[in-house]
């Protein structure tokens, strides 16, 4: 299992929050994605096997969102 942090501009309050991590559950591959409205962050815990953090950026951003990556673990 793979785990990245993103900075994620553009929630405007705690529904975003949830709406971005649904959207991140929704990409094959992620197992788990918490995110923290007040530091606008995510932490998704994915299997590199199938996907990427590039590509979990890649399907925020196309939702709206603007997200950065923080660190890998």
């Amino acid at each position: 299992m793979q785990i990245s942090e993103f900075s994620v501009d553009g929630m405007g309050c705690g529904g975003c929050a949830s709406k971005v991590e649904a959207i991140a559950l929704d990409v094959a591959g992620v197992i788990d994605c918490v995110v923290n409205f007040e530091r606008k962050q995510a932490t998704v815990h994915y299997n590199p096997q199938i996907t990427t953090a590039e590509k979990i950026q890649q399907t925020l951003v196309t939702a709206g969102y603007g997200v950065y990556p923080l660190q890998q673990a």
